[in-house]
């Protein structure tokens, strides 16, 4: 059952930790060839400051791949489904030890994303202009609550369509952007008003910068960054539970 699950959490992290290892080495080479690294001081006028919340909202998009590969985890199961039916174990019981599984890994590639960005920093001697924002946690939370809506969202639509789970996990990507370009394409009133209204479902138009209040931004929905992270959590978690429901009540 689930230790399926948890072989495929394995094999994403590892292939993740190896991309994110292989950005480590290569900025070291580059530093060793003596090309990238910042020598002597600088200026306290000019030095540049790196944000925390940067930095995570970064790091997001690296979550965001692994979420993409993690969300078809349930869907794979299609093909046993009649077999995972037969165990004592409830099948909703089932469906959220998967989604625990896929939620820690998210959360561990996340984190692990954000030491990458530190490493790297430090290797090209720019750490010591990394600075704590105080918006760090809204940008957190905004984030990772992105990420469970965008879970959500994709696993309730590929919950009724067994084998399609990875197809549509990728094709998300390709959705989500393209839906919310189309906010500011010259459409009639009453298709502008539904793709606005189509796009509070699009996980892109929560995700945009902390650090604006999103009143000139088209592509956003019109909240402050903490109005967003409430509503993308709130989406999320609903989806993913009417997902779980729907799996669990799919015929064999």
């Amino acid at each position: 059952m689930h230790y399926v699950e948890m072989m495929r959490a394995r094999r994403v992290l590892i292939g993740y930790g190896i991309a994110l290892l292989a950005i480590v080495a290569v900025t070291g080479l580059i530093v060793l060839a003596g090309s990238a690294h910042v020598h002597g001081d600088v200026n306290m006028g000019s030095a540049p400051t790196i944000l925390s919340s940067s930095i995570v909202a970064g790091s997001i998009f690296g979550a965001l791949i692994v979420a993409t590969l993690m969300i078809p985890g349930l869907n794979a199961e299609a093909a046993t489904t009649p077999s995972i039916w037969t165990r004592p174990t409830p099948r909703d019981t089932i469906a959220w030890r998967y989604v625990a599984i896929d939620f820690a890994t998210i959360v561990v590639a996340f984190l692990g994303t954000i030491a990458c960005v530190y490493i790297v920093l430090a290797i090209l001697g720019l750490l010591k202009y990394a600075v704590f924002d105080p918006k760090t946690v809204t940008a957190t939370l905004l984030g990772l609550g992105g990420i469970v809506m965008w879970y959500g969202v994709v696993s309730v639509v590929v919950a009724r369509l067994p084998g399609r789970g990875p197809l549509l996990a990728g094709l998300s990507w390709a959705v989500f952007l393209i839906q919310a370009a189309l906010t500011v394409a010259p459409f009639p009133s009453v298709i502008h008003e539904i793709i606005v209204a189509l796009n509070y479902l699009n996980p892109f138009a929560y995700l945009g910068s902390v650090n604006t209040a999103n009143a000139h931004d088209p592509l956003v929905v019109q909240l402050p960054a903490a109005g967003r992270a409430v509503g993308a959590w709130l989406i999320g978690i609903a989806a993913t539970i009417a997902s779980v429901r729907l799996w669990s009540t799919r015929e064999a």
